[in-house]
């Protein structure tokens, strides 16, 4: 009888510390500096087909690849507000389950978007069908879109 009831209790105290377990997980892992990639791409198209932002805490750096003109490249400081307002929507833990690629990214020149985080833990990429963004990336892809249009000016210059 009495192993029987410290048995019972050990199967309960494993249970409480997967539940901990279970509910750190379920809480966003936040980035504590490094970097949050965008950008798309077109496969058969003529002009700018790639373009990508790369913003850290203090930066946004913006890159428009043309096959024929080449690179164009520009950047901006990035405010401690524009920061937190990414850094907040940011669900590293269900971002980092999402798959590599989504979909058929750039199948029949769709085009192509992807995003990539790193955190001091880690490095995830993930690419998915122009416009189709997935769940986990809902609160922060319009800004980060915006962020990406912002430039536009760049490649005229």
């Amino acid at each position: 009888m009495r192993n029987t009831y410290f048995i019972f209790l050990a199967i309960v105290l494993l249970g409480f510390k997967c539940e901990r377990n279970k509910d750190k997980e379920r809480l966003p892992t936040k980035i504590q500096s490094q970097t949050v990639q965008y950008g798309n791409s077109f496969g058969m198209c003529r002009g700018y087909c790639t373009k990508a932002v790369v913003i850290t805490q203090d930066k946004i750096s913006y890159s428009a690849i043309d096959r024929q003109a080449g690179t164009k490249t520009c950047a901006r400081g990035f405010s401690k507000t524009e920061w937190n307002n990414i850094y907040s929507k940011i669900n590293v833990a269900a971002f980092n389950r999402l798959p590599t690629t989504i979909g058929c990214p750039d199948c029949a020149d769709g085009g192509a978007e992807w995003i990539e985080i790193t955190t001091t833990d880690s490095t995830h990429r993930v690419t998915f069908e122009y416009g189709k963004a997935p769940a986990a990336a809902e609160p922060y892809i319009e800004d980060l879109r915006n962020y990406l249009r912002s430039f536009d000016d760049c490649i005229a210059k």
